[in-house]
C-alpha cells in the first residue's frame, strides 16, 4: 500500500514539474533534411533551391559540432522586388502531439544581396492556411556571433525580423507559441520563415543596405532548427480525479483488511 501511495505521490509531482523537451531538430550535419532529433519534415517554399554548406562559416551557428563536420541548410533564390510578399523560405512539419506549450529556435545566416525582413508563420491544419506571428513580444532575435555589436538585429512592431548586416549568423532566433492552443498536442503543425517586404517600401530590400534591388542570388543558411515542448498534463480536474482515486484506493484496502480481520 505504501509503494502504490508513493507511485501516486510521485506521479503528481512530476505532473507538477512539467519542464520543456526537444520533440524535433534538425543540425543538418548528414547532409539532408532529416530531422536529427525526433520526426519531422522540411521543405522549400515559393521555387528556392537549397544546397548545404558550412555552419562554421562567418563565426559560426549555435551547433556545437565544429569542423568539416557542421553543415547548415543554405537557401539560394532571386528575391525578387516584383515578388510577391511572404512567398519564399523554409517550411518544417512536425507534430506536436502529447506537448503544449511550444517554443521554436532557429539560426540564420543572410547573405548581404538576400532579402533583409523575414517573417515566422505557423499553421495548425498541415498548411491549408498560415498565421503570421505579428505580435513582437513574442519573438527574440538571437545571439549574433561575432563583432561587431551592429551585426545584430530587431524585430519590427510588426513582428517582422531584421538585420543590421549581412553574412553573420544570428543565432537562437525563437518564437513562444505558448500563448496559441491550436498547435498544442496537434499532429498537423507546420511553421515556416519566409521573404518579408520591407514595411516602408512594400518591396524586398538589401540585408546588408536596405536598398531594392537585391541580388539574384542571395542566400539564407538554416541551422539548428529546433522545436520544444512541455509535455501535455491533465487538466485540474483530472489531477483531482487522480487524487480521489488515490483516496479510494487507500479506503478499499483499508476495509478489505478489516473484513479479513
Amino acid at each position: 500500500m505504501k509503494r502504490w501511495l508513493l507511485g501516486v505521490g510521485l506521479l503528481l509531482a512530476n505532473l507538477a514539474n512539467a519542464h520543456a523537451d526537444i520533440i524535433t531538430q534538425w543540425n543538418f550535419n548528414s547532409s539532408n533534411t532529416v530531422a536529427s532529433t525526433g520526426t519531422g519534415t522540411a521543405f522549400l517554399v515559393g521555387g528556392v533551391t537549397a544546397t548545404f554548406a558550412s555552419g562554421d562559416a562567418s563565426s559560426g551557428s549555435s551547433d556545437p559540432l565544429v569542423g568539416g563536420g557542421d553543415q547548415a541548410w543554405n537557401l539560394s533564390a532571386a528575391w525578387n522586388p516584383t515578388g510577391s510578399n511572404l512567398s519564399q523560405g523554409a517550411r518544417f512539419d512536425v507534430s506536436t502531439v502529447g506537448f503544449q506549450d511550444v517554443t521554436i529556435n532557429w539560426d540564420l545566416r543572410q547573405s548581404n544581396s538576400s532579402s533583409r525582413f523575414s517573417a515566422f508563420e505557423f499553421s495548425a491544419n498541415g498548411g491549408n492556411s498560415w498565421t503570421t506571428l505579428t505580435n513582437p513580444s513574442l519573438i527574440t532575435i538571437g545571439n549574433a556571433s561575432g563583432t561587431p555589436a551592429d551585426i545584430g538585429g530587431q524585430v519590427t512592431a510588426g513582428g517582422l525580423m531584421t538585420r543590421n548586416t549581412g553574412d553573420r549568423w544570428l543565432n537562437n532566433n525563437s518564437v513562444n507559441l505558448s500563448s496559441f492552443a491550436a498547435v498544442n498536442n496537434n499532429a498537423n503543425f507546420s511553421f515556416r520563415v519566409v521573404a518579408a517586404f520591407d514595411p516602408a517600401g512594400n518591396t524586398f530590400v538589401r540585408t546588408d543596405t536596405g536598398a531594392s534591388p537585391i541580388g539574384n542570388a542571395g542566400t539564407w543558411r538554416f541551422d539548428m532548427v529546433t522545436v520544444n515542448g512541455v509535455t501535455a498534463v491533465p487538466e485540474p480536474s483530472s489531477i483531482a480525479l487522480l487524487s480521489l482515486v488515490g483516496i479510494g484506493g487507500f479506503a478499499l484496502r483499508r476495509l478489505r483488511k478489516g473484513r479479513a480481520g
